[in-house]
């Protein structure tokens, strides 16, 4: 089970016993300017359901952070796990989403770094439906050889089905 699906079941769990995620990083103090890594919250989203009907998310954006991929991609192989995270005082768009793949090592998320954002046709659906909250999926890194250098993400298209099938 990935990393992404963990966190779901955990947060789904701690949401249906009314536990707060106080134990868990801040999402509003993300940011660590001295080493890119940025903190994300396991705070479930209320209903799967809803993004689930929207698809699967493209990821746009992914040839500005290349060299964070690049990295994510020697450290952690390709299959690896992301965070939606909502963006509203983005300058460009209010509706913005963006997406972190999220650092795991020994098991446990030490943090997240940014590699792309949802298109902006898909954020305006899936803003309002995340009401500020993160949602985790699993994704996978594309590309990075002698014939696509570039590195692209996509997210996988089962990354909730463990946790609603429970």
């Amino acid at each position: 089970m990935g990393i992404a699906k963990r966190l779901l079941r955990s947060a789904a769990k701690d949401k249906a016993k009314g536990v707060k995620a106080a134990n868990r990083p801040d999402r509003r103090n993300r940011s660590d300017q001295s080493s890119g890594v940025v903190q994300v919250s396991a705070q479930p989203v209320d209903d799967f359901h809803e993004l689930l009907e929207l698809g699967v998310p493209d990821v746009v954006g992914e040839s500005n952070y290349q060299h964070a991929l690049r990295r994510i991609l020697k450290s952690q192989g390709q299959e690896i796990s992301v965070a939606l995270i909502p963006e509203p005082d983005n300058p460009y768009d209010r509706n913005a989403v963006m997406v972190q793949a999220l650092i795991v090592s020994d098991g446990e998320v030490s943090g997240a770094v940014k590699v792309g954002y949802l298109p902006r046709s898909c954020a305006e659906d899936w803003a309002p439906l995340l009401k500020g909250e993160s949602v985790y999926m699993d994704a996978t890194l594309f590309g990075g050889t002698r014939d696509k250098k570039s590195i692209g993400v996509f997210i996988n298209d089962d990354a909730f089905d463990d946790v609603i099938d429970n």
